[in-house]
């Protein structure tokens, strides 16, 4: 979803002088946030296997505080920053809930493992952190009217998913009770 936005953008709507806003490219963007949950809520399944309650507990408050301090950050400045139609608006603050959400369950997720992530969700939580920063920032400063294309901030995307990649090709481990002693066999 997000190479087809990024295919719309660059081949298409970059080349239009007032492009729409939303665009198809953003309709692209933004589908890709619900297959990201899906996907993270599996992994976490592969990952732990059965977990404690309270373990699920903290991860959904620990969740809950990201999401909690997250709005509470971003929110009104996106907000109070933009303009334009109903449709504008949503798309612009869809970006940031959607980054905000996932934030939210990687730390609940980490939570979840106690705290002890394996490489692969650590690397997850660094390419979700380095997105929804990108997202934030685009967003504030298109609200504003200072963003330009093929600025630094730019570079956060593509950043995010080379990371989501690395922690793709990270090797399959299972988490099991672990055994003590010699083991004959």
């Amino acid at each position: 979803a997000w190479f087809l936005g990024d295919l719309a953008w660059t081949l298409w709507l970059n080349f239009v002088e007032e492009p729409p806003y939303p665009s198809v490219a953003d309709g692209l963007y933004l589908i890709g946030y619900p297959a990201l949950y899906v996907g993270l809520v599996l992994l976490l399944r592969l990952k732990t296997g059965s977990t404690r309650r309270s373990d699920w507990l903290v991860g959904l408050i620990a969740g809950l505080a990201v999401a909690a301090l997250g709005a509470a950050l971003m929110f009104q400045p996106i907000l109070d920053a933009t303009e334009g139609n109903a449709a504008a608006i949503a798309v612009n603050l869809a970006y940031p809930l959607g980054d905000l959400v996932l934030m939210a369950f990687v730390v609940a997720s980490f939570a979840a493992t106690r705290w002890r992530p394996d490489r692969v969700w650590l690397l997850i939580g660094i390419a979700l952190a380095v997105g929804a920063v990108g997202d934030a920032v685009y967003v504030y400063q298109d609200s504003v009217g200072s963003y330009f294309s093929g600025s630094l901030i730019d570079s956060t995307w593509p950043a995010t998913m080379l990371v989501l990649g690395a922690a793709a090709w990270q090797p399959h481990r299972r988490s099991g009770p672990r055994r003590e002693g010699l083991e004959l066999t």
